[in-house]
């Protein structure tokens, strides 16, 4: 389960050309690609602070 507001340990799903998809248990998160380290692939494990942006995406 994910956590709002801590950090949480999630698994990279897929990659775009705005960054990667975070497993969630549903459609998955979208972590910008100003935020993603060199180097990530599907099947990482990342380590991010999860929380609701203005429009309450995660």
């Amino acid at each position: 389960m994910i956590k709002t507001g801590e950090y949480n340990t999630l698994k990279v799903l897929r990659q775009v050309d705005f960054g990667v998809y975070l497993e969630d248990g549903a459609e998955g998160i979208l972590l910008p690609k100003r935020f993603v380290p060199a180097n990530v692939k599907p099947g990482d494990d990342l380590k991010v602070f999860v929380y609701h942006d203005s429009d309450d995406r995660l």
